[in-house]
This record gives C-alpha cells, sequence and structure tokens, in this order.
C-alpha cells in the first residue's frame, strides 16, 4: 500500500489515541512501560522520487533524507526528535536506557564543492530518566546485554582507496583512512550507569556475534583479523570476563 503511515500511541483505558505520529514506524515499548521509541521515516514522496532516480541512473540524483528518531514519554506526554537516525536497540529487561546510531558529516577543510558527504556512524548511548549522552564515533556493531548492565560495541574505519604511483608508474590501490588515537579499533564495554567504557581489544579485525550470559559477568564473539581482501578468513571465539 502506497503514502505515508501513522503511528498511534493509545492507552489501553482510553478510546482515543494519545500521539499520534505522522510517519512513525518500527515502534519498540520500554520494559518499564516509560517510553515508546520509534523511527519516523521520510515522506513518501520522496523515497519514491529517490527509487525511480536510482532506477534510471539520473545524474540529478535525489538523496534521501535518513530516518529521524522519535522518543514519546507517557509521564509528561513529550515527543522528541532526533534527525538522522540509521539504526536503535533498547535491552531487553531494563527500560531506562537506549542505544542509536546516527550518520555524522565529517568536518572537512576541503574547499571544492563536492556533492558527496563523507560521513560516518556515531553510537550514542543515552539515559532516559536524565537525558544524558554519550557517543562513539566510528560505530560498526553493537548490543546491549539483556538487563542493560553493559552496552557493547565495536569500532570499524571505513577506509578510502585513492590511486598513488609506485616506482614503475603503476597504479595500485592506498587506503587513507584517518584514525583517531583515542578511538581505535576495537571492542568496547560501556557500564551504562556510569558511562565508563572499557578497551576489550584495540587490535584491528571484523568482530559479531556479540552475546552476554545471563548474568552479564561474560561476553563473547567471534573476530578474525584477516584483510577483508582474503576469501578465506580464520575466525576465533572470545571469552571476556567483565
Amino acid at each position: 500500500q502506497e503514502g505515508d503511515k501513522w503511528l498511534y500511541i493509545q492507552a489501553t483505558n482510553k478510546e482515543t489515541p494519545i500521539q499520534k505520529i505522522h510517519r512513525g514506524e518500527n515502534h519498540s515499548i520500554t520494559s518499564n512501560s516509560k517510553h515508546v521509541i520509534f523511527a519516523i521515516k521520510p515522506f513518501y514522496k520522496d523515497i519514491k522520487a529517490e527509487r525511480v532516480s536510482k532506477r534510471k541512473k539520473s545524474k540529478d540524483k535525489v538523496e534521501l533524507a535518513k530516518d529521524s528518531l522519535g522518543i514519546y514519554t507517557f509521564s509528561n506526554d513529550k515527543l522528541i526528535k532526533i534527525p538522522e537516525l540509521l539504526s536503535f536497540k533498547l535491552p531487553k529487561e531494563n527500560g531506562d536506557y537506549l542505544a542509536y546510531v546516527q550518520e555524522i558529516e565529517k568536518e572537512s577543510s576541503d574547499t571544492t564543492k563536492s556533492k558527496k558527504k563523507d560521513t560516518f556512524k556515531q553510537l550514542v548511548l543515552r539515559n532516559l530518566n536524565s537525558k544524558e549522552e554519550v557517543s562513539f564515533p566510528h560505530v560498526d556493531k553493537y548490543r546491549f546485554s539483556d538487563d542493560g548492565t553493559y552496552l557493547v560495541y565495536s569500532i570499524k574505519y571505513e577506509g578510502k582507496k585513492k590511486k598513488a604511483n609506485d616506482e614503475e608508474n603503476e597504479t595500485e590501490d592506498v587506503d587513507t583512512t584517518e584514525v583517531e588515537e583515542s578511538h581505535l579499533e576495537g571492542v568496547y564495554v560501556v557500564e551504562t550507569k556510569t558511562f565508563k567504557q572499557t578497551a576489550i581489544t584495540d587490535k584491528k579485525g571484523a568482530y559479531s556475534r556479540f552475546q552476554f550470559n545471563e548474568d552479564s559477568n561474560l561476553l563473547a564473539f567471534i573476530a578474525t583479523h584477516d584483510e577483508e581482501k582474503e576469501e578465506v578468513k580464520d575466525y576465533s571465539i572470545f571469552l571476556y570476563d567483565l
């Protein structure tokens, strides 16, 4: 069905909705039933125009706006909107915290009028009660422990390739990724209550399948430190005592 959708928030003991959010989708209610978290999609007409420009491979490509994050709080009937949303997650058994990823545009000294924006993914951990936030740049994957005590995430820099001449005047790909010393690639764990961050490993690699045990005192994940271009990679399972 074409057109913009509506998200209705309604109390079970009332006949009319508390809130109606235009283009609200993919909602989740926090485990303590204090907040509704959802994505706000772009207008359908803009999504359709972007699809058409892709099919036609138009030079005047339509750049689609990202989703926005919606946070509705029942106690004060307030709705907060945060732009440039890529994804969000909630702990299964703790309604006090929210993690979401935004697309952030890098500051650049380039004076040329390039149409292509240089961006990175930024993870934000938000305390839904105090509204305090802490952010972590260049995030790849992330996950809460079920009880919301910890948030684990990995950092991965997206390298840009440019052509450079070697001694024989042949061209080769050169990685021009700029790595921030304070945010090295690897796996990090954050205590949600204090925002304290601990580095599990700062070794470059691909990390996935984060999993906490029921007591949230053990973290397991899979990692490979082989180059991305390798067709066959060696993977290892890591177990960390929190």
